[in-house]
């Protein structure tokens, strides 16, 4: 079975361009930062560089280093959460029962607890490729789930 990725995040190309315009701002600054240095003015100009150094510099590491996790994770043995207000990791070896409900997934964990996945912030088409997936899985591993 397939693994359902649900990433609302840039797209690949727009974040590479943004990495070469970061690094393009950072050099430009950084030019006009020693020349300044070397030349003892400490001017307007002296105080832009430093500013296009840092600016450049943070859009470079955003667009590279800090860049977020996905939203939903499903695969064949765990459910990874990374959404606004719900972070968590649910293996399907502790999932006896699953309820499907309009906007939400409902998982009794071991027979006792439970443990809520909202997929409000999904948009429709993902909401329904989601249940759909974690209905498949519940099939195939033989777990018993229901609509709300």
């Amino acid at each position: 079975m397939n693994d359902l990725i649900i990433n609302y995040d840039e797209a690949k190309s727009k974040r590479i361009l943004k990495v070469i315009v970061g690094a393009f701002f950072f050099g430009f600054s950084f030019y006009f930062f020693i020349t300044q240095l070397l030349a003892k003015i400490y001017g307007p100009l002296f105080i832009f560089a430093i500013i296009g150094l840092v600016l450049g510099l943070v859009l470079v590491l955003a667009n590279t280093v800090f860049i977020s996790k996905p939203l939903l994770v499903i695969d064949n043995t765990v459910i990874e959460a990374n959404m606004p207000g719900q972070s968590f990791t649910i293996e399907w070896a502790n999932v006896s029962e699953m309820n499907v409900g309009v906007s939400y997934l409902l998982f009794i964990l071991n027979g006792q607890k439970q443990q809520s996945l909202d997929l409000s912030e999904l948009k429709y088409k993902d909401l329904k490729e989601v249940k759909s997936k974690a209905s498949e899985i519940c099939e195939f591993k033989n777990i018993p789930f229901k609509n709300d």
